[in-house]
């Protein structure tokens, strides 16, 4: 709630939900899905972290009462940790999370860290920024049967605008990803070109359940906000891309 001084009080958002089989320690409850969301209990937006709630139908939600990734700096006065993608590797609790940590002094990167019960993650690896350079607000999917990663990754915005104004589709094998090494392969870049938006940002991948790409391959559907700098203006559109 709004200002209560709880860790999630302020500026609760970019929830990746993902299905599984999760344990709540807090009340010793069985549920389905997992929600991963941005929050902080500072009314300037700065140092968040990455929550966690939970359910089994989608519609009400058991919150974690504490987060579950913070910054690698904590506290920073800067954005901190957030916008959280996430990949089921077992139908389980074992999940990846891709997400955006600023705290560093390597300044707004994309990191990815594993936990095999939703809750307790291992080290941070720091994602390869090579072919296409990856900054926030991305979204990730696995395609099982060629063993690559799909990115919706967003490229830096024009100077004076709040959001992108373009993405690139991208993949890389899952065993360079996910050890912090390799090369994107861009496949396509969608901006205000072909879309005739002036901003084009907030990318979301078709997935399962799970975060698998894979039911949809070749073609590849991404979900975005477009419109101007007034946010009054944006409208979800979608993409399709096939080779």
């Amino acid at each position: 709630t709004w200002g209560t001084g709880k860790w999630d009080s302020y500026f609760t958002c970019d929830p990746s939900v993902i299905r599984g089989e999760f344990i709540n320690p807090e009340n010793g409850n069985a549920y389905s899905h997992a929600m991963y969301y941005t929050a902080t209990d500072r009314s300037d937006g700065t140092n968040n972290k990455i929550g966690l709630a939970f359910s089994n139908d989608g519609i009400t939600w058991e919150r974690l009462s504490r987060p579950v990734i913070a910054p690698q700096v904590n506290a920073t006065s800067g954005y901190g940790a957030g916008q959280a993608a996430t990949y089921n590797i077992n139908a389980k609790a074992g999940i990846y999370v891709f997400y955006t940590d600023t705290s560093t002094n390597l300044g707004s990167r994309v990191w990815v860290r594993y936990t095999s019960n939703g809750i307790a993650f291992g080290p941070p690896v720091l994602l390869s920024n090579q072919g296409v350079p990856l900054s926030y607000n991305s979204d990730f999917a696995y395609d099982y049967n060629s063993g690559y990663f799909y990115a919706a990754i967003s490229l830096l915005p024009r100077p004076v605008d709040r959001e992108t104004y373009r993405f690139v589709i991208a993949r890389m094998p899952a065993n360079d990803l996910l050890n912090g090494h390799g090369v994107w392969e861009a496949l396509a870049t969608v901006d205000t070109g072909v879309t005739g938006y002036y901003l084009n940002h907030s990318p979301g991948l078709l997935r399962d359940y799970y975060g698998n790409l894979t039911p949809w391959l070749p073609a590849i559907e991404v979900y975005f906000s477009e419109g101007t700098n007034d946010p009054a203006t944006w409208d979800l559109t979608w993409v399709i891309w096939s080779p």
